[in-house]
């Protein structure tokens, strides 16, 4: 688990980097809703390890005659490592529970927030939106909140709308059917349903920092993404008519006591809002074009990474049968307090169910001290059976026992980890 999250936060930085570095120009070229589109990468960049062939890649194949090195002296830095990896493992644990479960405290305290606040004006905002798209809507539950919170919408199976209490008095007519739109564009875009993935990788990755500039970066993005399409909904409205209800809409600022979820946007924020204004001077249409060739990008990038190590996992192929598991051997106690080394060879077949079968000692040296640790961990060997009959049989393996001649290293240490060298 820990590789692969070393593994995937390499590879998001290597995307998220140049995105934040580039977004200033990227949002002038392409436009809102195309850099919007660009955060999509992040997800798939998770998915490009699982890419066919990969496994394959991973995968070595032994040689004929294989040597395992058994290193009595090695096993207190492997025990310290491995320690060292479960804590590891147990305070990112902690940090993804924590961080989920502060996320659902918000959202269950907004429900408790808003519960005496439920009213049902589904026909007034059909006739506000005069859309022809009511169905989509029927579900539509409204909140209007004292404690002054909204213009906002949430929820991920049914949308859920919060208007604030002065919501008539505040706009006009033309303010707050743009407003309406806006919320409800990102029910229909699925903005609220990314924000639930996105949450959930910032949980994953709440160690990493750019994960947290990207996430933020991306909300201010998908507003403006939710502005361009609105203008582009209704061309007749001026920009400075949405100016307007977007400073109008700044006025809800929510008291102390009362948050919003994480999943919901505040217009209060004053840098997101100073770029929103800014971006309803220049609107951009709208291709899908950047973020294919990113995508293209991406997975060229991942074949090609790939490429020699399926090159090299093809030649091994032939030479017999992969490894699935091993059985780390043990140092046997006597050997270790007497210091004694040298090495078994063993010969043996695999079965169709790759079992290691008619196991024999070739020779040992010294006889009779680590024949029987050796024999014991092969037979708990597993290969994957090679398609070619004859490479199943007569396999060899040569397992060496040292010592770490450490003066200060303690012998009494049993179990080791051996480190493969073909």
């Amino acid at each position: 688990m820990m590789l692969w999250l070393w593994q995937s936060s390499l590879l998001l930085t290597l995307v998220i980097v140049p995105l934040l570095l580039l977004h200033p120009w990227l949002l002038q070229r392409l436009g809102a809703r195309s850099c919007y589109l660009l955060w999509s990468a992040v997800p798939l960049t998770l998915l490009l390890p699982l890419l066919p062939g990969i496994q394959l890649a991973q995968t070595q194949q032994p040689a004929l005659i294989e040597t395992l090195q058994i290193n009595a002296g090695q096993l207190q830095q492997v025990v310290q490592a491995s320690t060292g990896t479960t804590v590891l493992f147990w305070l990112w644990l902690a940090g993804v529970v924590l961080l989920a479960s502060a996320c659902l405290s918000c959202h269950w305290q907004l429900h408790r927030q808003l519960r005496t606040g439920r009213q049902r004006h589904y026909r007034q905002l059909h006739r506000q939106l005069r859309t022809g798209r009511q169905r989509h809507y029927r579900q539509l539950r409204c909140y209007l909140s004292h404690h002054n919170l909204g213009p906002a919408i949430f929820g991920v199976l049914a949308p859920s709308l919060i208007l604030p209490a002065d919501f008539r008095q505040r706009f006009n007519n033309a303010q707050r059917r743009l407003i309406l739109e806006h919320e409800l564009a990102h029910w229909q875009r699925g903005d609220l349903h990314a924000n639930l993935l996105a949450v959930a990788l910032l949980c994953l990755f709440w160690f990493h920092p750019v994960i947290w500039l990207a996430y933020r970066r991306y909300r201010a993005d998908q507003e403006l993404a939710c502005d361009a399409e609105v203008l582009q909904r209704h061309p007749k409205s001026t920009p400075f008519c949405y100016a307007n209800a977007l400073l109008a809409a700044m006025q809800s600022v929510p008291t102390p006591s009362v948050q919003l979820q994480p999943f919901c946007h505040h217009y209060g924020v004053t840098k997101t809002m100073k770029e929103r204004l800014q971006q309803l001077k220049q609107q951009h249409g709208y291709s899908k074009t950047p973020a294919l060739l990113l995508f293209t990008v991406l997975v060229t990038g991942s074949l090609l990474w790939q490429q020699p190590l399926l090159a090299d996992s093809t030649a091994t192929q032939s030479k017999g049968p992969a490894p699935v598991v091993r059985i780390e051997p043990r140092y046997p106690l006597q050997a270790a307090q007497n210091r004694i080394e040298g090495f078994v060879q063993l010969q043996f077949n695999i079965a169709s169910d790759g079992r290691p079968i008619d196991i024999q000692v070739l020779h040992a040296q010294p006889e009779n001290v680590f024949e029987k640790e050796s024999i014991r961990a092969l037979e708990r060997w597993r290969y994957q059976p090679s398609s070619d009959a004859s490479a199943n049989q007569g396999l060899k393996v040569q397992l060496t026992f040292t010592l770490d001649h450490d003066p200060e290293q303690d012998m009494e240490t049993l179990v080791v980890k051996p480190a493969t060298t073909n």
